[in-house]
């Protein structure tokens, strides 16, 4: 018993120093190249900056820096989960990275788990950079109590938007799979209460605000500001979980299907 014990032990710690090391590299590499890293920042911070201290534009009971600090940093961690994770993933499936990783002694999971992990850390280093600004120059009185829940929600929301983006890596071709996302990621930006807050929005747009991921994760967010984390709230992260299982499900059948396939 003790015997098997050690062994599950020892096969729990090896796991850990493969996701660590693989996470590790996945960060390193992404963080080396200026195309991906600095884009990632590049938009939301600009888009902050523009309505957070330019434009007085937002909902009447949040602070506007406080609130646009929020939705740029929603935007952020979509482009994180959407670029930084399901176009680097179809990219490595079109040059054959999938097909060396199956034969490799690593455990499949452990390549997509790299990757998420990945994606939370550019997405927390993105928030904390948005904040840091909103703090520095505009001073929002917020607690910082209730300042790292906006972050744990907002790096937390990277999750769906990895999955869909895993979706889209596998539904489309390689070499379509940037386009896809774009098509993709603006509609969330733009109909799902970020860029144009909800309560702008005209009626019929609203309603299909509310079937986005997008508005979930924003909607979430800004209960976190609120200080209320009501019933709706809930529903907000019940929201995005189905959503995640649902393209984590639609990922899982096309990669089984992939097997054997090459891109040219």
């Amino acid at each position: 018993m003790n015997g098997s014990r050690q062994l599950t032990r020892q096969g729990l710690l090896h796991l850990l120093r493969i996701a660590y090391h693989e996470s590790k590299m996945e960060f390193v590499k992404c963080l080396r190249l200026p195309a991906f890293s600095v884009s990632l920042f590049v938009f939301p911070i600009g888009m902050f900056l523009f309505f957070g201290f330019g434009m007085n534009w937002g909902p009447n009971d949040v602070d506007n820096t406080l609130y646009w600090a929020t939705a740029s940093s929603c935007m952020g961690v979509i482009g994180v989960g959407l670029f930084g994770f399901g176009v680097y993933v179809a990219t490595e499936r079109g040059q054959g990275w999938l097909l060396l990783k199956r034969v490799s002694p690593m455990p499949p999971l452990m390549y997509f788990l790299a990757k998420v992990v990945m994606s939370i850390l550019f997405s927390t280093i993105v928030v904390l950079v948005i904040f840091g600004i909103a703090l520095f120059f505009g001073s929002p009185e917020v607690q910082a109590l209730r300042l790292m829940l906006i972050c744990v929600v907002l790096v937390l929301s990277t999750i769906p938007f990895c999955a869909l983006g895993l979706a889209i890596a596998y539904l489309v071709g390689p070499n379509s799979a940037h386009a896809v996302v774009n098509l993709v990621y603006l509609p969330q930006l733009f109909l799902g209460g970020i860029v144009v807050p909800f309560e702008v929005l005209p009626g019929y747009l609203q309603s299909v605000a509310t079937a986005m991921p997008s508005f979930h994760s924003i909607q979430l967010a800004l209960h976190a500001v609120e200080v209320n984390i009501s019933a709706s709230a809930y529903t907000h992260m019940a929201v995005l979980t189905i959503y995640s299982v649902l393209f984590v499900a639609v990922a899982v059948f096309f990669y089984y299907r992939d097997e054997g396939k090459t891109f040219g």
